[in-house]
């Protein structure tokens, strides 16, 4: 194989992983900021959820706070849902049961 042909190919090879490497910085940081705002679009409606909960019931979420949440419940420390709203049922782990029993503090996780 001739030099030249050596070279045109690690040059190739270098680009190559250069464009991978860059495409999946690009993917984490992307995602993150993505599921960034969304974290933040949920506790503003867990928030005003909460404010809107104090003054009796569960109405609806005004538009600037995100629109309606299609799915409302309750979870009990013991597992139970008390569904609400929606006909989901949203899973129930650990922590949510923790934090239902006044064991732990509100927490923000994904379900996939």
């Amino acid at each position: 194989m001739t030099l030249r042909r050596r070279v045109g190919m690690a040059a190739g090879a270098a680009v190559a992983i250069a464009v991978l490497i860059a495409a999946m910085v690009s993917y984490w940081v992307v995602r993150g900021q993505l599921v960034g705002q969304v974290d933040g679009a949920l506790k503003a409606q867990a928030g005003a959820a909460h404010d809107l909960h104090s003054l009796g019931g569960l109405p609806d979420l005004p538009a600037s706070a995100g629109g309606p949440a299609p799915y409302v419940q309750i979870a009990l420390a013991d597992g139970r849902i008390l569904p609400i709203r929606g006909n989901l049922a949203l899973p129930v782990d650990s922590r949510t049961r923790s934090v239902a029993g006044g064991a732990r503090g509100k927490y923000v996780g994904s379900v996939h």
